[in-house]
C-alpha cells in the first residue's frame, strides 16, 4: 500500500479532489519540480464526515510497489539490452564494428519505444482497478 498525505480542495459528482501535500523532504530533493506529488490532485471516493479543506491521508489499495517497479525499470532495461544484444550477436553480425553496434543501439532504442507504449497501455488497464481509502489525518 501506498499512503500519502494531502487536503480536500474540491467535491464533484460524489469524489473528492485530494490536493497531495508536499512533504518537507521536497525542499531537498532535485527532482521536486517533476515528482508526482507536487501539488497533484488524486480524486478518491467521497466519505461521510469530512469535508473541503480537511487534511487526510490517501492510501493506495490493490498496489505493489514492488510490481509497479519492476513493470516501469525492468521491462525497459531488459527491452534495450534484449534489443541491442539480439541486433549486435545475431541480426548485425555481419555488418562493419561501427554500422554493427550503431543498428544495435538502434534496434535496443526501437524495443525500448515499443516497451513504452506497453507500459503506457498497461497504466490505462491497472489504473482503473486501483481502490482508494481516505481517512481524516491523524
Amino acid at each position: 500500500m501506498i499512503s500519502e498525505y494531502g487536503t480536500i480542495t474540491e467535491e464533484r459528482s460524489g469524489k473528492f479532489g485530494v490536493q497531495i501535500t508536499v512533504p518537507g523532504q521536497c525542499d531537498e530533493c532535485q527532482i521536486r519540480e517533476s515528482c508526482y506529488a507536487n501539488g497533484k490532485v488524486v480524486w478518491v471516493p467521497r466519505r461521510d464526515g469530512l469535508g473541503k479543506d480537511d487534511a487526510v491521508q490517501v492510501t493506495m489499495r490493490n498496489v505493489s510497489v514492488l510490481g509497479v517497479t519492476a513493470i516501469l525499470y525492468g521491462l525497459p532495461l531488459l527491452a534495450v539490452l534484449g534489443g541491442i544484444l539480439l541486433g549486435y550477436f545475431a541480426l548485425f553480425a555481419g555488418l562493419g564494428e561501427d554500422a554493427r553496434v550503431l543498428a544495435s543501439v538502434g534496434m535496443g532504442a526501437g524495443f525500448l519505444a515499443v516497451v513504452g507504449f506497453a507500459i503506457a497501455r498497461i497504466d490505462r488497464k491497472v489504473s482503473s482497478r486501483i481502490t482508494y481509502a481516505v481517512e481524516r489525518a491523524s
